[in-house]
């Protein structure tokens, strides 16, 4: 195979790549557009108004935060009950 002939292949391939990245894009802004639809779809069909969405959405993020404190808590009465048994450790040795 002759050197032209390698860069013309290599040029048809990246203009294949290329035009596969764009409707790659574009499918996947189809299917975002579907799954956003049938969320919709969902909660108009639950009776669900924007104002319950925003403080679904609230109260989602307020459980997680509550979740977050108490886990970082609990990993600080691990840390220290671990520093304790050490020190409990250090005057037994």
């Amino acid at each position: 195979m002759t050197k032209a002939k390698i860069r013309k292949k290599l040029e048809k391939i990246r203009s294949d790549i290329e035009a596969l990245q764009k409707e790659e894009k574009l499918l996947m802004q189809e299917e975002k557009a579907v799954e956003d639809a049938e969320k919709l779809k969902i909660i108009q069909k639950s009776n669900i108004s924007s104002e319950q969405l925003i403080f679904l959405s609230r109260l989602k993020q307020d459980e997680i935060d509550v979740l977050m404190n108490k886990r970082k808590e609990a990993g600080e009465v691990a840390k220290s009950d671990k520093e304790k048994k050490k020190a409990a450790d250090n005057v037994i040795g």
